[in-house]
């Protein structure tokens, strides 16, 4: 499967801290960022469980995956140019 088709199976969501990783982290207020559970599925090695049970997502990670990602939009993009 390409990287392309693997990052639309992520959603980028806005989510509010629950009173529970408050209490872990202090954290709280609005964040954006994916499902834990759907990078998991695609990039396994991009997901960790901490003590806590949390899955946690290296965002990092993430970034040449979507340099990929972009480079096959571009293939794509000239494709579509190259036979108009």
């Amino acid at each position: 499967m390409s990287v392309l088709k693997k990052l639309l199976c992520l959603r980028g969501v806005k989510y509010e801290w629950n009173d529970t990783m408050y209490a872990l982290t202090g954290e709280s207020g609005t964040e954006y960022g994916v499902i834990a559970q759907e990078v998991q599925k695609e990039f396994p090695e991009m997901v960790t469980m901490k003590d806590d049970g949390y899955l946690v997502v290296d965002y990092i990670q993430l970034i040449p995956v979507m340099i990929e990602a972009i480079k096959e939009l571009k293939l794509e993009i000239d494709s579509i140019k190259q036979n108009k």
